[in-house]
């Protein structure tokens, strides 16, 4: 079984595109009902209580208008096997995104994308430890690339800021949910205290999930580096397998809409 995938799915418009539009919900909605159509059963599972979600969706674009790409992420085997020998083989040609048509290219996978991937849990905890015993004990740091805007929800608001233990305890609750080797809970005060903020280069930016721009949300987006101000090679390389998994699992709110989405910027 496979744990972890990111699919990259090309996208070209078919015709002429409305004005500014943020895709996010619309590929959410569509993401599910092709779901359906193969397994209902699944598709309400994905869709309904109140547990993680085991994937992440990202309608990428790089202008005001247009998608170059859907990206598509699934944290748990039952459904990353179900995407690639199901889901995958029967695509079809052209999908509509919130009334947009599009034609669709060939799926990019591992090694064929930047942002394609596939691993398990146990090869991200292997390369975390590797990592961290060539520190030989030193202190070290890792760097997070914010391709999306990100924001968190804590004590009833929602923070805009790459603070460690918020980036840390989401990954670490979703990882414990999924993974079959859980990672020591007790990470989390240790990272409010010995993992910090370095240098970063960050902008906010907001997205807008509604035509009438009543549900817009600020995130943060860029740099950011974190520094480990204690010398725990065991804890450290937790943190590095948390930062690992991220590119597959998301950070904070909305991920299944194309928030939070995140790449180790090392």
């Amino acid at each position: 079984m496979t744990d972890l995938i990111a699919l990259v799915l090309p996208l070209e418009p078919a015709g002429p595109q409305p004005g500014r539009q943020y895709l996010g919900r619309a590929a959410h909605a569509w993401f599910l009902e092709s779901i359906a159509r193969l397994d209902p059963a699944l598709a309400a599972r994905l869709h309904e209580g109140a547990t993680p979600r085991p994937f992440t969706l990202w309608p990428a674009s790089t202008a005001a208008t247009g998608v170059p790409f859907l990206r598509l992420t699934s944290m748990h085997p039952e459904l990353s096997d179900f995407l690639l020998e199901r889901w995958l083989p029967g695509l079809p040609e052209r999908i509509t995104l919130g009334g947009v048509t599009f034609h669709t290219r060939e799926v990019r996978r591992s090694g064929q994308h930047p942002w394609a991937g596939q691993t398990d849990y146990a090869d991200l905890i292997r390369r975390a430890e590797d990592h961290c015993r060539r520190q030989k004990g030193a202190r070290s740091a890792l760097t997070l690339e914010f391709a999306t805007p990100t924001v968190f929800r804590s004590y009833e608001m929602d923070v805009p800021l790459p603070l460690p233990g918020l980036i840390f305890d989401g990954l670490l609750q979703k990882w414990n949910f999924f993974a079959p080797l859980l990672l020591d809970p007790g990470l989390k005060p240790w990272i409010e205290a010995h993992v910090a903020v370095g240098r970063y280069h960050l902008e906010t930016r907001l997205l807008s999930f509604s035509k009438d721009r009543r549900d817009v949300m600020a995130g943060f987006l860029g740099r950011c580096r974190l520094v480990f101000l204690e010398a725990d090679p065991g804890r450290a390389a937790a943190c590095h397998a948390l930062a690992a998994f991220a590119f597959y699992a998301g950070v904070g709110r909305r991920t299944t809409m194309g928030m939070g989405q995140v790449a180790n910027g090392e």
